[in-house]
């Protein structure tokens, strides 16, 4: 069985013919862009006072460092403060999902890659585990759009169906909870307050009322345009260490499953910080897995592996020998790696 895991850089380098060297406001933004000078970033921002009071900490440097030692604290205003970063966030991966997917036509190295998995995948009559740090949804429009996939995601559970188990650890700009009704009563009548249409004003309650709001654990499927303010975004905070996911248990369960039986792995733009993972891939992959990384550069993936390998994880490792995932697709280099690891393993032809 192969998993695959991406990692921002993925989305980040997903158009083949917009290359990450060229600047555009809409390309999907990595860790420590998420709260760079964009305008249009600036005008959802304006949008929720509390994450105003929290951005000129995060400008300069790691943001996920800075909000890791944010979120160790315990203090109720900078929860306020983080929960409308999720708001804030949902938003700007939101607009960057649509403008970039509106950009690439249905073009994206995403898509070409899952041509190349499939096409092997009929012939070995396996299933594939895919996981993915993203919260943007392109990766689930490859899946989606195959027409030799054709994967259906209309409920929380489809995203875990064989034979493309996807597993989106920390969110989805699409997923939500509910309040829980063991919120206190006069909570909920705040958050009642106001005009149903004012959508804007609906979320800005939420997070003023973060502190007093228990969430549902159960995750919902957001279907359009994030019509209700009701719904806190399911998105785990970006934070260094990454050791928090914001996905359903069973999603995990069904990732634990698959581990023990997989013969391939491919990491795309992953930096291997998210230690809860690790700790899962050390413990539970067989030793020896053939592995492909990329990374930006054939450099970069061999400073990934170095760190892997610190980290304990015992696999057979094979640095990708181009820059980033534009060449990996174009170059069909998944083809070329699945071909020659089946062939090595005496998998079926």
């Amino acid at each position: 069985m192969l998993l695959v895991i991406f990692g921002a850089g993925a989305s980040y380098d997903s158009i083949p013919f917009i290359p990450p060297q060229n600047y555009n406001q809409f390309r999907p933004p990595l860790g420590d862009n998420l709260f760079e000078a964009r305008q249009y970033f600036l005008d959802i921002m304006s949008r929720y006072p509390r994450c105003k009071g929290i951005a000129p900490h995060l400008i300069g440097g790691s943001v996920e460092q800075k909000l890791q030692e944010l979120s160790a604290g315990a203090n109720p205003e900078v929860r306020r403060q983080l929960t409308a970063v999720k708001y804030y966030l949902q938003e700007v991966i939101t607009l960057c999902d649509k403008q970039w997917s509106r950009l690439s036509r249905g073009i994206t190295n995403y898509r070409g890659l899952f041509d190349e998995i499939e096409g092997w995948r009929q012939r070995q009559n396996t299933n594939i585990c895919v996981v993915t740090f993203n919260y943007d949804t392109l990766l689930e429009s490859a899946l989606v759009e195959d027409p030799r996939i054709q994967k259906k995601l209309e409920r929380i559970e489809d995203y875990v169906l064989p034979p493309y188990t996807l597993v989106k650890a920390h969110g989805s700009i699409n997923w939500g909870h509910d309040y829980s009704p063991q919120t206190d009563a006069s909570t909920l009548i705040s958050l009642r307050q106001g005009t149903p249409s004012d959508i804007v004003g609906q979320k800005n309650r939420m997070i003023d009322l973060s502190s007093a709001i228990k969430l549902d654990e159960k995750f919902y499927l957001i279907q359009g345009d994030l019509k209700t303010g009701y719904l806190t975004p399911a998105l785990a905070i970006p934070v260094e260490t990454k050791s928090d996911y914001e996905c359903p248990k069973d999603h995990i369960d069904r990732l634990c499953q698959f581990l023990p039986s997989v013969k391939i792995m491919i990491t795309i733009g992953w930096r291997a910080k998210e230690r809860t993972l690790m700790d899962m891939l050390i413990d539970r992959l067989s030793s020896n897995v053939k592995t492909m990384v990329v990374s930006s550069s054939p450099e970069s993936a061999n400073k990934r592996i170095k760190f892997m390998e610190q980290a304990g994880l015992k696999c057979e490792f094979f640095p990708a020998n181009v820059a980033g995932f534009t060449q990996f697709a174009s170059g069909r280099e998944a083809t070329r790696f699945l071909n020659q690891m089946s062939a090595q393993l005496g998998l079926v032809s």
